[in-house]
């Protein structure tokens, strides 16, 4: 939903490519129903959501979805969120700990 584009490519991590094959017909459905609401029932009748079997090789768990062509990418794995909220708790730790 946040890529919002009708051509998506799904890549898993390393070992957890069975799990987002199973997820991918559901959250798939899910996003053509959001879609159909949203861009309208043409606009949603073409998107295509893929799997790709090349693995991601860092990880621990998640999926990075790629749109636009490939150049817009959503990591959504279990480091890239970790890295985020490190990030975005960094100044906060220091001020608390130079304080």
């Amino acid at each position: 939903m946040q890529l919002n584009d009708q051509k998506v490519v799904v890549k898993g991590v390393a070992g957890d490519e069975k799990n987002v094959k199973a997820a991918l017909g559901s959250a798939e459905a899910a996003f053509k129903a959001w879609a159909t609401k949203e861009n309208g029932a043409d606009w949603a009748a073409s998107i295509s959501v893929t799997f790709d079997s090349a693995t991601l090789k860092e990880g621990i768990g998640g999926v990075q979805l790629i749109g636009f062509g490939g150049k817009i990418m959503l990591n959504n794995t279990l480091k890239a969120r970790l890295d985020l909220a490190y990030e975005t708790f960094l100044p906060k730790l220091r001020g608390a700990l130079f304080d």
